[in-house]
Parts: structure tokens; C-alpha cells; sequence
């Protein structure tokens, strides 16, 4: 049995951790994250573009774009104490969404995709942490020191 301060220092990292992830997404929106290869020549899209244009991906079978949503449920449930359900069903769709844009290392020409920036790599990065602690608060044997 756990007792009230060590739930209430689960519950701060639980709160930095949501924190520290919603910084590290905010600012791979700010990053150059995607290269395309349009008849004009390359372009690069920063990640808030390509977040307001993604859902156009979905036509595509391009289901990256879910990620974003699947992220914001794990980082819900990291900072409400959701259900160990919630916590374990979403943080696999959030892996399971990133590693749809696996696609576009397969079919560059298909998707006409020339390259990737910083900020799809800090995406990449922010959503796996984030998976990974959902996934570890949710199995209830997390020992913070």
C-alpha cells in the first residue's frame, strides 16, 4: 500500500512529465519537420503546417497525423490518473500512429517526400517518451526515488 507522499510525488512527476512533453511537442511545431518534393523544387514545412495540413493524409492511408490525438489522450491520462486501460490502450495507439510515418521511408516518390527536419525527429521522440510513460505509470510498478 502506497502511502499519501509517496502518491503525491507519483502525482508531481506524473505533472512534470505531462509538462515537459507538451513543451517538447509545442516546440517541434516551431522546428522544420518535413520536406516534400513538389514540382517547384523541394519545400520544407515547419510542424504546425504540417499538423494543420495532415488530416489531408488520411485520403493516403497516411495515419501519422493521429498520433497528435493519440498523444493528447496519453497526456491526459498521465495528468488526470486515468484508468490503467485508458493509459495502456492509448499509449499503443500513440506507437502504433508514429510508426505509420514509416511510410514515407518506404515510398518517398509516392508520398513526394524528399526528406525529414529536427522537428519531426523531436515528434518521434516526444511521443515515444510519452508512450513509454504512460505505459510505465500504468503498470503500477514504477519506483520514483
Amino acid at each position: 500500500m502506497m502511502t499519501a507522499l509517496e502518491k503525491a510525488a507519483i502525482a508531481r512527476w506524473r505533472w512534470r512529465l505531462t509538462v515537459a512533453f507538451l513543451v517538447g511537442w509545442a516546440v517541434s511545431l516551431a522546428l522544420p519537420a518535413l520536406k516534400m518534393d513538389f514540382d517547384g523544387g523541394p519545400q520544407t514545412f515547419a510542424g504546425y503546417r504540417v499538423l494543420a495540413s495532415g488530416w489531408v493524409g488520411l485520403a493516403y492511408f497516411q495515419f501519422g497525423w493521429l498520433a497528435n490525438l493519440a498523444l493528447v489522450a496519453v497526456l491526459v491520462g498521465l495528468s488526470t490518473h486515468a484508468s490503467r486501460r485508458w493509459m495502456t490502450l492509448w499509449a499503443f495507439a500513440l506507437l502504433a500512429f508514429t510508426a505509420c510515418t514509416v511510410d514515407l521511408w518506404i515510398r518517398p516518390r509516392f508520398n513526394q517526400h524528399a526528406g525529414f527536419g529536427s522537428g519531426y525527429f523531436l515528434w518521434v521522440i516526444v511521443n515515444v517518451g510519452a508512450a513509454a510513460a504512460s505505459l510505465a505509470f500504468s503498470s503500477r510498478r514504477l519506483h520514483l526515488p
